[in-house]
Order: C-alpha cells, then structure tokens, then sequence
C-alpha cells in the first residue's frame, strides 16, 4: 500500500495517532521495567498493532504510512528496550 499513499504533510488524526505510539511504547516501556510484566507489555504490543491496521489508509501520508508499517512489523522497534538502552544501564547486552 505505501506506494499509493499520498506525498503531503501528516493530518491532525495521523498527528494524534502519533501521539498513541509514543503512549502504546512508553507504556510497553514501563510494563516491562515492572518486573518484566509481559502479559502487560504484550497488551501494548497488539494496541499499536491495531492502531496500525486501522489508521493507515489509501489517504495516509508516506510519511505516516512508513511509521505506521515499522510499527506493524515491529512493535517493539519503537521501544527503547529493542536499542539496547536499557541493557547497556544495566551492564548486559541487550
């Protein structure tokens, strides 16, 4: 689909859905660093999911659209824990 999107700057709705990634990862984030509660950290995995399966249409932005398929291919990718951040603090690899 991302060959089809439109060239043109990101609307209001895909600013706000933006705004829900960086909640969905900082919380996938928080959950994890709570004792690795993963039942919980999951849950925000399958909410970006789906935020990505049902925002991204034939009239998202490219630019949307890229963020919103790295999303959909890789939860995860979003988060910090998937740099390595969190176990470089903690002197392991990540």
């Amino acid at each position: 689909m991302l060959p089809r999107l439109k060239e043109k700057g990101m609307s209001k709705e895909e600013e706000e859905a933006l705004k829900k990634v960086e909640e969905y990862t900082a919380l996938f984030s928080e959950k994890m660093e709570d004792d690795l509660n993963t039942a919980d950290a999951i849950t925000q995995i399958f909410e970006l999911v789906r935020l990505a399966n049902s925002t991204v249409n034939e009239e998202s932005s490219k630019d949307f659209g890229s963020i919103m398929k790295r999303v959909n291919c890789c939860p995860c990718a979003c988060s910090r824990y998937s740099h390595g951040e969190k176990g470089r603090e903690a002197g392991r690899r990540p």
